[in-house]
């Protein structure tokens, strides 16, 4: 399919969360907290409640904490979820154009950027897009037609509810321990459940 007025290829989009999708991104910032803090962090929070809560941290120490944990270039060494290679090599050997998808503060933060690249290089994460807001799926839903959004997945109950408000069916929530207290519709067990799911979404979308 060629775009009638740049005879460009229209291809489907596909986007994927980076911290809690692709990467074990709780887990890492836990590991890191427990050495900043000295003491052992808690674990086991669900999502119901704050989380911050939970940890027994004003909200002050938490964002000192998360301040430490980007300037320290903690981003570039996040342990990468399994699958995460394989949704995103699928997602473009497919034939969909592939949009990574963060919350991540880059424009308040130099490191950011340069650490998120890093960390999608060394996992060799090929993609097509990058996008950084904190209401990435109502961006996406500005810059691209919403109708060739075939596939979205995220970690947030919240941000997989934006999702469903710009791309409906093609918005699904990944379950990982820190969701779990979440009741989205639309979850999916593991990446390679997502996989299949977006494969299938793309093969519709390029036939209809």
């Amino acid at each position: 399919m060629l775009c009638s007025d740049c005879s460009q290829p229209v291809k489907p989009i596909v986007a994927l969360d980076i911290d809690g999708v692709l990467g074990l991104y709780h887990e890492h910032l836990l590991a890191f907290m427990d050495g900043y803090f000295g003491r052992e962090m808690p674990r086991g929070w669900d999502g119901a409640g704050d989380w911050e809560m939970f940890l027994g941290l004003s909200r002050y120490e938490y964002r000192d904490a998360k301040l430490a944990f980007r300037q320290g270039g903690m981003k570039r060494t996040m342990p990468v979820s399994a699958g995460a290679f394989n949704i995103a090599y699928k997602a473009k050997a497919h034939g969909a154009e592939l949009w990574i998808t963060t919350t991540r503060p880059y424009n308040r933060l130099d490191s950011v950027d340069p650490d998120t690249r890093e960390w999608l290089h060394r996992n060799h994460i090929d993609y097509d897009h990058l996008l950084y807001d904190e209401h990435k799926y109502d961006r996406l839903g500005l810059i691209v037609d919403r109708k060739r959004v075939v596939f979205v997945l995220d970690d947030l109950p919240e941000m997989v509810a934006e999702a469903q408000r710009n791309f409906r069916d093609s918005a699904f929530l990944l379950t990982r321990p820190h969701n779990a207290a979440g009741k989205s519709q639309r979850r999916l067990p593991n990446l390679v459940v997502a996989q299949d799911i977006m494969i299938d979404n793309i093969k519709n979308w390029s036939t209809a």
